[in-house]
């Protein structure tokens, strides 16, 4: 059995998809079977059964449930992700950035007796 794109094999009886789902051989409300186990704890679990052609069905169950693709992450969202993320780095350099932290520099080689021209 070749795997759909996607799904690793942890073991003989667990396979995870890179979403998060899995199909498990494994008692589950009290009966062995193959489950289907998507990623939102809103949709149940859907059994098939214990055998190789059970596993089969789970895999088929896995197509019609799993999302066709990965959602893009909206642009606005990208763009405020980047905004902290440089407004982190200017916090560490503490207030006036990289420029603040050149005249620090310049005036620690000045006291030094350093001459920097």
């Amino acid at each position: 059995m070749g795997l759909a794109k996607g799904w690793d094999k942890e073991s003989a009886d667990l396979y995870i998809h890179e979403t998060g789902a899995r199909i498990s051989r494994t008692a589950y409300r009290g009966k062995m079977a193959w489950w289907f186990f998507p990623v939102s704890l809103d949709v149940p679990a859907v059994e098939h059964a214990a055998t190789d052609e059970g596993r089969e069905q789970a895999f088929a169950t896995s197509e019609k449930e799993l999302p066709k693709f990965r959602a893009k992450p909206k642009k606005k969202a990208v763009i405020a992700k980047k905004k902290k993320a440089a407004a982190d780095e200017e916090g560490e350099r503490g207030p006036g950035g990289a420029a603040a932290e050149a005249n620090a520099d310049q005036d620690a080689d000045e006291e030094d007796g350093e001459d920097t021209d």
